[in-house]
């Protein structure tokens, strides 16, 4: 790849690190305009214990944009049913979708109970949230979602009917992840791009135990690498 040099002006080589949204104009590099960004993870169900249990839905994830490119926000535990969807990335060089959350399972402990896990984010390996455990045997909250973008695990109640009594809430599902690299002629220096980060989704709020909360999204810009 040739290298694009702008008499005159400074080479300024350094990384960014953003949040919440706004406009970002891009500063003088002489080479590659790197973008690494995941949305926000899904929030896990919460509950209340009852005769049947009472299940409160986890909230999705807010979707990470950076001009064309979209990092798209885990789903909240319980919204469609069942556990939170892992999020879509589109527009970059690099898409990769977050986890599923945990799906409704038995446990094999002495209580019967046991929740969903958060789902990982995608691209763990690069700086994604790595799965959120679920709390097998134990009423009480989630556990939140991972930096960045990691789904927070469903609540643990109880059911006073039924046998096993556990009562299994939907982990939310983990922020995408996606990658673009800009060169010179393809985003100039001085460009403004429009930008928003993807918070994580609130956890269900139960009596019994919240749903844990999705892990923020972020965009990592880094320039003449």
């Amino acid at each position: 790849m040739p290298t694009f040099m702008y008499i005159g002006l400074p080479l300024n080589p350094g990384s960014q690190t953003l949040s919440g949204s706004g406009n970002f104009t891009v500063p003088n590099y002489a080479r590659d305009f790197r973008v690494k960004m995941w949305g926000g993870g899904g929030g896990g169900q919460g509950g209340t214990t009852s005769t049947l249990g009472t299940k409160i839905n986890g909230v999705n994830g807010g979707n990470t944009t950076f001009g064309s490119v979209t990092a798209g926000g885990g789903g909240g535990g319980g919204v469609t049913g069942g556990a939170g969807a892992g999020g879509v990335a589109s527009g970059g060089d690099v898409n990769t979708s977050g986890e599923n959350g945990g799906p409704l399972t038995s446990s094999s402990g002495t209580t019967g109970l046991i929740s969903g896990y958060g789902g990982a984010a995608g691209n763990t390996a690069g700086g994604g949230g790595a799965r959120s455990p679920s709390n097998p045997d134990s009423l009480g909250n989630g556990n939140n979602g991972n930096n960045y973008g990691g789904g927070g695990s469903g609540a643990t109640i109880n059911a006073t009917a039924g046998s096993p009594p556990g009562i299994v809430l939907f982990g939310g599902g983990g922020g995408a992840f996606a990658e673009k690299i800009y060169n010179p002629v393809n985003l100039s220096p001085g460009s403004v791009v429009a930008y928003s980060v993807g918070v994580g989704g609130l956890g269900g709020d139960g009596a019994t135990g919240d749903g844990g909360k999705g892990a923020d999204g972020v965009i990592i810009i880094d320039w003449d690498y």
